[in-house]
């Protein structure tokens, strides 16, 4: 297994389709009749593309993006882990751990804090590769005069986890106020 690290625009458009149909697999919801193809719904997100592949097939993926929130009334610029896949064959292989350790030195090497967003059951995956654990935090979704909080969706529960690089060390801060990520979670 090779990993790949591919700037925005410089992933090949045989790769793009693979990605597309790994997401579209994972999260389906994203995708209608209306579907452009490509990967829309990172255009405005500058991605940096996680890869990894056996051959000439992608059997995982991910996205190092950037993004803003707001917190305690204050926009902030962070990065995102956007879209972690792996091909079912691919499981339990240390696909994951691999294509989140690159994605992770990458965030590392900022001066920005980084955010993502999963199922309860993915926190310990996410643990090992240095993540922190926001369950306890609460996350709001929309905007500040009508948000709704995400850990609330009983069909979709998601957990934000947090990484910080030496320079953004203020967790308590990030636990502690209100934080307001835009229209949904990535």
């Amino acid at each position: 297994m090779q990993i790949d690290v591919i700037a925005d625009g410089e992933l090949p458009s045989g790769a793009v389709l693979e990605v597309r149909d790994l997401v579209r697999g994972a999260w389906p919801f994203l995708f209608d009749e209306t579907d452009t193809g490509g990967l829309w719904w990172l255009a405005e997100l500058e991605p940096v593309h996680v890869v990894a592949t056996e051959g000439d097939r992608v059997v995982g993926y991910c996205a190092v993006i950037r993004t803003s929130v707001v917190l305690a009334h204050e926009r902030r610029d962070i990065l995102g882990l956007h879209g972690v896949v792996v091909r079912d064959a691919h499981r339990g292989r240390g696909c994951g751990q691999a294509i989140v350790a690159t994605a992770t030195k990458l965030i590392r090497e900022s001066s920005l804090p980084a955010m993502l967003f999963c199922e309860p059951q993915l926190i310990a995956f996410y643990e090992r590769a240095g993540w922190e654990s926001h369950a306890d935090s609460v996350t709001f979704v929309g905007t500040e005069a009508s948000p709704q909080t995400v850990e609330a969706d009983p069909t979709f529960p998601e957990v934000r986890m947090m990484l910080f690089s030496t320079q953004t060390r203020d967790t308590d801060e990030w636990r502690e106020k209100r934080l307001y990520v835009g229209g949904s979670t990535w």
